[in-house]
């Protein structure tokens, strides 16, 4: 499956179903019904034209590295920024 399929996939995911923001399981299982319904009644012959659980994930870190779809949970997003600040913090340093 292209990258670009996946990206896409994913938008339209983290935009239709916002749970998905915060939770890569649900983003995963919200993924694999809406776009491979019988995915885990498949033989396993057919896994190649599924994409990896990685990739999944990363396209969401993707978007949200962009400001888009970003989490809804208030915990979530304050840790993010305390990351950054590290970040910058420890950039300073050097």
């Amino acid at each position: 499956m292209e990258i670009e399929t996946v990206k896409n996939n994913v938008k339209k995911i983290l935009s239709k179903y916002k749970e998905t923001r915060n939770d890569d399981g649900k983003l995963l299982d919200n993924y694999y019904n809406e776009y491979f319904i019988n995915y885990f009644d498949e033989r396993i012959e057919n896994y190649n034209n599924k994409c990896s659980i990685e990739t999944i994930i990363r396209m969401r870190r993707f978007w949200q590295s962009r400001g888009e779809y970003l989490p809804t949970l208030k915990t979530i997003m304050r840790r993010r920024r305390l990351a950054n600040k590290f970040k910058l913090y420890f950039r300073k340093l050097k």
